[in-house]
């Protein structure tokens, strides 16, 4: 699923699955997106209001990071 489409998505109220969310967050984390799709992503997500779902794959995508880095020796 492309930013566009994801963003689209946010902005007609919908929510993402967690496994989108955790994809999204990983990509946001390692630099992928442009800042512009950051800004308008995490500002349609707080419009909106996120949901579970969409807490817990963050949360899953923010420890895989970490916990990444730990075994990498960078934290």
């Amino acid at each position: 699923m492309t930013d566009r489409e994801i963003l689209r998505r946010l902005v007609a109220g919908e929510s993402l699955a967690r496994r989108e969310m955790t994809a999204l967050f990983g990509r946001l984390m390692d630099g992928e997106l442009s800042e512009a799709a950051q800004a308008g992503i995490l500002v349609a997500l707080a419009a909106k209001g996120e949901s579970v779902e969409e807490i817990t794959g963050a949360a899953e995508a923010g420890a895989r990071g970490v916990l990444g880095q730990r075994r990498e020796g960078r934290a």
